[in-house]
């Protein structure tokens, strides 16, 4: 029928085309014409951050990122492929593109999405994910209507996720970019098209019984024909600007049930009020699998015929001498679609599932607002992360990344490492102790409280020299250490160093009334008894001899007895106090603590050097070695350093909250805070000797508040609990979000902050690769045979009586006091007195008539020093006296005759 010179059965034939009304009936065959898509490369979204939460809908279009990613590739003439693929446990996203523009294709996400996790697939592989679904599933063609579902405002991707989760399934989506020149003839062909037609929807008639009536018909069929025709254009004038793609898709799915149900919902998702000309259509086809796994676009035409008659499907472009033949909408079961439109086919889903995690979006400074004026001095932390790139574990930087780094002066303003176990703190803190020393060959000391890790670091290029102490351990398998808490160092004051070793008991040890007055008096007596004094600093036997942990010991038992106690507080406070200084004289914690020599401290400090103390059980006593050792070097720094002089050492404090503990309240609580207190004054007052610190803990909230105070550099991995979580974000001017996103931190990436920086930096850490893999054992000989060479003389022990405390010859006099025992045993006239000796009280008059008789007898040698002191220690063998008394009458006995016969 003809209205007014128009064809409406064309019109309605033309619409028919348009809309695709033949794929209703249509019985797909078997065998597809297909179109080779070449060798393509995928990469898996294995997650994404929410950087969307928190932002106005009406201003942000998450669907639009998508539409700039398909976009850009649109203009490199390039394959897109989004697949979905699910199994009874995991659903997976992938994306593809053609094998040479990978990187593009990776770059291009990582921009767009933040925090992306992105995993390289070849081809092959995506193909064998593919066959192992099954054969059930078919084509997928149409135009996609952009929505959303309910108040959860739920993507139409979500909804498959969510509607298949359970099964093996898949869909896929292939595209491949049009031709800017085709697609702007293709739009002019449709707008002339329209204006062709669309002039015929309303026409004017005339008639009636006078032939004067006149009226407007609609023609529904032109109408709708030109509805549609304006939806193409539409779709074509954003092709344009956007880019415009020929479009298939699969569904597949392991069971015909499933194909049925996936089927379903891509229709009922999709489908809506934007399919126009072309709604979405699922058509089942056999064997698919083929087609699909092998990522084909389906070819068959229309006959040339219909695609004549097809608005922009096959027409004949003339123009300056040539015609050429320009086609569109001439495959069947291919769509044309916009950028726009296809990225509705293909957005990666918002909300996390099985396979698909959905991280929180946190912004951090990436800007450094430092200035270094040496470069030599550059001292590098990490990699600054920024969201828009990808993250690779690394172990050396390249010269495109974004540096954290400081100054290397400002080490000696100490730092503070926090984070929960397996959060990466001890990589951090081997790569900053590698750097420090390969690079710009500063030593440094671990005092690794906990777990042994830092020996491995004898297994990388440079650190043949290192030196690994195993404190407390004395077998075969270790290396042990000397220290003599009651030694100190040349040059400080004996009242000074008297006040630091209190202070260290009175942190380590919990002390209460009247035990620290108590241990006080014990340590000065001590001190006076090996003949130093207090006030001039210097010793009167002319030796510089001091205190052992023993002497302390059976001091107790004298000063307690002389303080005029009740026997029963008498008791009590003997026994308190006497089991905590004995915790320090068993074992390998008494071979190591209760010496006459510390290894010197200044040969420690010109090299890495670790100290192991996972031997120590007892976590006071751990506490009580990390302050000594703190005091030494800090007498040593005072005595050996002048101030300003820049940067020297570092230490490294594992569990620093043994000795840097948060301690709070009255009674011996306020004991140990006071003591706290003078450790993180110790560490404020040691950075102008050029010492730094680097203090490593677990829990910020168990250290001293000074601790985050005093500590320039902060490195903060992951923090699981709240109040820790506040508590560390507060010192580091953290926002709020910041501080909720370090609990989810992921290994190796740490919130950076230091003097400069507005907020913390969001920094990756290098991952530190052993060059050697020489076993522990092997470790701890080598070890062992360097010290033994250089420190042989500081293991001897020489103590075989109360009087070899006051020899300064100590050597092989046990050979000398066999002999005395011998001549005493031969001379019958002693075996009266030796009776008599049982009930003596030793006093210094009876040692003096002892020492004539035996000189008048015959044994000369005892005008000798040595030989009196090893005579001393045979008579008072086996007496029945307590070993603090004996030791008293012996020191009684210096004190009267000192050095008479030398």
């Amino acid at each position: 029928m003809r209205l007014h010179n128009i064809d409406t059965v064309e019109i309605r034939e033309k619409d028919h085309l348009l809309r695709k009304s033949y794929l209703d009936k249509s019985n797909l065959s078997p065998d597809l014409n297909m179109e080779p898509l070449g060798q393509l490369s995928f990469v898996k979204i294995k997650g994404l951050a929410n950087f969307w939460e928190g932002k106005d809908e009406k201003e942000f279009d998450f669907d639009a990122i998508m539409s700039d990613v398909l976009s850009g590739f649109s203009s490199l003439q390039s394959t897109f492929t989004f697949l979905l693929i699910g199994s009874p446990k995991e659903i997976g996203v992938y994306v593809g593109t053609d094998q040479f523009n990978q990187s593009i294709l990776s770059s291009s996400l990582h921009a767009s999405y933040p925090y992306a996790k992105l995993q390289e697939v070849e081809m092959d592989e995506m193909s064998q994910k593919l066959r192992s679904i099954g054969n059930n599933g078919g084509i997928i063609t149409g135009i996609p209507t952009n929505k959303t579902f309910g108040e959860s405002k739920s993507q139409q991707i979500e909804r498959l996720c969510t509607g298949m989760y359970g099964s093996s399934w898949a869909y896929i989506v292939v595209a491949k970019s049009m031709s800017p020149f085709q697609v702007t003839l293709a739009h002019e062909r449709v707008l002339n098209e329209i204006d062709n037609v669309s002039k015929f929807i309303k026409v004017s008639e005339s008639g009636g019984s006078l032939g004067k009536e006149s009226w407007e018909v609609t023609n529904l069929t032109i109408q709708k024909y030109v509805d549609n025709l304006n939806s193409l254009e539409e779709s074509m004038d954003s092709g344009r600007t956007m880019g415009m793609w020929r479009v298939a898709g699969y569904y597949l799915a392991d069971q015909f049930i499933n194909a049925t149900k996936l089927r379903n919902l891509i229709t009922s998702v999709y489908n809506g009020e934007q399919s126009k000309p072309e709604r979405i259509r699922t058509l089942p086809v056999d064997n698919i699998l083929y087609y699909a796994s092998n990522f084909q676009f389906p070819a068959n035409e229309l006959p040339r015929q219909k695609a004549m008659k097809h608005p922009i499907g096959v027409w004949d472009l003339h123009g300056e001498g040539i015609t050429k033949e320009v086609h569109c909408y001439k495959y069947l079961y291919q769509t044309i679609l916009p950028t726009g439109e296809l990225s509705t086919l293909c957005q990666i889903p918002r909300k996390e599932m099985p396979g698909f995690y959905i991280d929180q979006y946190v912004e951090f400074d990436v800007a450094n607002r430092r200035s270094i004026h040496d470069e030599s001095n550059s001292f590098t932390v990490g990699k600054i992360i920024n969201g828009n790139e990808e993250i690779k574990s690394y172990e050396k930087l390249e010269p495109s990344n974004l540096i954290y780094d400081m100054d290397l002066m400002d080490l000696s303003r100490h730092g503070l490492i926090v984070g929960i176990t397996g959060g990466g703190k001890s990589n951090t803190s081997k790569g900053l102790l590698r750097n420090l020393w390969n690079k710009h060959r500063i030593p440094f000391m671990v005092i690794e409280s906990a777990k042994r890790e830092y020996w491995e670091m004898y297994n990388m290029e440079g650190f043949e020299d290192v030196l690994v102490f195993t404190l407390g351990a004395e077998d075969e398998n270790s290396v042990p250490y000397r220290i003599n808490p009651f030694e100190k160092i040349e040059g400080v004051p004996l009242q000074t160093h008297i006040d630091y070793v209190l202070s260290t008991f009175k942190a380590s040890f919990e002390l209460y009334a009247p035990m620290p007055h108590v241990l006080e008096t014990s340590i000065y007596q001590i001190y006076e008894d090996r003949g130093w004094d207090i006030l001039s600093n210097k010793n009167k036997y002319g030796a510089n001899v001091f205190p052992t942990l023993d002497d302390l010991y059976y001091k107790v038992d004298v000063v307690v007895d002389n303080l005029g106690y009740d026997q029963r507080l008498k008791s009590d406070i003997t026994a308190a106090l006497k089991a905590r200084i004995h915790s320090l004289r068993v074992g390998g914690k008494g071979a190591m603590l209760n010496t006459d020599k510390s290894i010197p401290i200044a040969d420690l400090l010109s090299r890495p050097v670790i100290l192991e103390l996972e031997d120590i059980g007892d976590d006071d006593v751990k506490a009580f070695m990390m302050g000594i050792i703190l005091v030494q070097l800090y007498e040593y720094r005072r005595t050996k350093l002048t101030r300003n002089k820049g940067f020297e050492h570092l230490i490294l404090i594992e569990e620093a909250h043994r000795l840097l503990a948060n301690v709070s309240g009255g009674g011996e609580g306020n004991v140990r805070a006071k003591s706290v207190e003078f450790f993180t004054n110790l560490l404020a007052e040691i950075r102008s000797y050029g010492q730094g610190f680097l203090i490593a803990d677990q829990v910020p909230t168990k250290l001293a508040p000074d601790t985050l105070k005093n500590t320039n550099l902060k490195i903060v991995h992951r923090i699981v609990m709240q109040e820790d979580r506040e508590l560390i974000g507060q010192s580091m001017n953290m926002t709020q979000e910041q501080i909720e996103y370090i609990s989810s931190l992921r290994r190796g990436f740490a919130a950076v902050y230091a003097e400069g920086d507005m907020r913390p930096k969001l920094v990756q850490m290098p991952y530190v690769k052993e060059d050697f893999d020489y076993s522990r054992r092997t470790v701890i000989q080598n070890v062992k045979d360097a010290v033994k060479n250089e420190f042989h003389h500081y293991d001897r022990k020489y103590d075989f009586g109360p009087a070899c405390a006051f020899c300064m010859d100590k050597c092989n006099r046990r050979e000398e006091m066999g002999k005395i025992k011998g001549f005493i045993v031969k001379q019958n006239w002693l075996r009266d007195m030796l009776e008599d000796a049982k009930n003596a009280e030793f006093k210094p008059d009876w040692f003096e008539g002892l020492f004539e008789m035996l000189e008048n007898n015959g044994m000369s040698s005892l005008r000798n020093y040595h030989t009196r002191l090893c005579t001393l220690n045979v008579f008072l063998d086996n007496r029945d006296l307590e070993e603090s008394y004996k030791r008293e009458a012996v020191i009684n006995y210096m004190k009267h005759n000192l050095l008479k016969d030398e």
